[in-house]
């Protein structure tokens, strides 16, 4: 097992040991205290859930990017019905960037963010 499994192991199975015992622990086993935090912020940043509000209901995401589809599907909409448009609107992006996405189009997302999918039928 690597050094950083067994990083994780001893985390996990000796929850009851102080902070100060930990460290000790981990130094003694010839753990890099720095790069196992590095790598262990990159793990975290990777499994962020990101919280935005769809339609004004507040929804939780494990991804760093949604898709329009996805967008409408989480609405409670059907994309397939013929005769059907739909409009995705979004503002408080990245760089507090706002517009439209039309079919096909993906986003990276972050927390806060708001969505609004509506019916725009085709006339």
């Amino acid at each position: 097992m690597s050094k950083l499994g067994r990083f994780f192991d001893f985390l996990s199975d000796d929850s009851h040991l102080t902070d100060e015992e930990v460290i000790q622990e981990l130094k003694e086993q010839g753990i890099n205290l720095g790069i196992a935090r590095s790598r262990f912020e990159k793990l975290l940043s990777k499994m962020k859930t990101h919280r935005i509000l769809l339609n004004g209901l507040e929804q939780e995401f494990d991804s760093d990017e949604i898709s329009f589809d996805e967008l409408v599907a989480e609405s409670g909409y059907d994309n397939e019905v013929p005769f059907e448009a739909f409009t995705v609107t979004y503002r408080k992006g990245v760089n507090k960037a706002e517009g439209t996405l039309i079919k096909g189009d993906k986003i990276s997302i972050t927390d806060g963010m708001i969505f609004t999918v509506v019916i725009t039928n085709n006339a």
